[in-house]
């Protein structure tokens, strides 16, 4: 007969691998880089190991505004209505009009964004994982012409640095 020791562990460990296949991946969330490309943002991968492996396909690319009364979307392009999910590397930027997007509309100087791209990746074992990739980014001046400014989490601080975009419009 088996002891309740035994018995007890060996439940542990069946469940172990059920509890797993429920927890969310490690590096399913990101960080996505957002440069300028002529005064309208351009959104890519963030350049590590995986992304170089594994280019994700793109789902959804979702855009908000970020205010005090939360995040409101300004624009999206949804890539798996179309039933053509982009493949995207790190060198890729995706900006308005790339990859068959919808164009991006006209960003304001001193509003705080996120961008959001959604999508999957391939490993070996042919089970499609999820990837989020988020970067924060607003609108700034330089020489007289709209300009990308990407947000960054300031680790001294420990708050993200939109005081570099001007007047707040938004929780920190």
């Amino acid at each position: 007969m088996i002891s309740r020791l035994r018995l007890l562990s060996l439940l542990m460990l069946l469940a172990v691998p059920l509890t797993s296949a429920c927890s969310q991946p490690k590096g399913r969330y990101q960080s996505a880089v957002i440069i300028d490309a002529a005064g309208a943002p351009c959104m890519k991968l963030s350049d590590n190991r995986e992304s170089r492996r594994y280019h994700p396909r793109l789902s959804v690319i979702d855009v908000y505004e970020q205010g005090v009364d939360g995040a409101v979307s300004v624009w999206q392009q949804n890539y798996a209505d179309q039933g053509v999910q982009p493949m995207v590397s790190p060198d890729d930027c995706v900006a308005s009009g790339a990859l068959g997007s919808n164009p991006f509309p006209i960003f304001s100087v001193g509003k705080r964004y996120t961008a959001v791209m959604s999508g999957g990746i391939v490993k070996e074992s042919s089970r499609s994982e999820s990837r989020v990739y988020r970067g924060h980014f607003c609108m700034t001046e330089k020489d007289g012409k709209p300009y990308v400014h990407q947000v960054q989490f300031d680790k001294r601080r420990q708050v993200w640095a939109w005081d570099a975009c001007g007047a707040a419009t938004g929780s920190e």
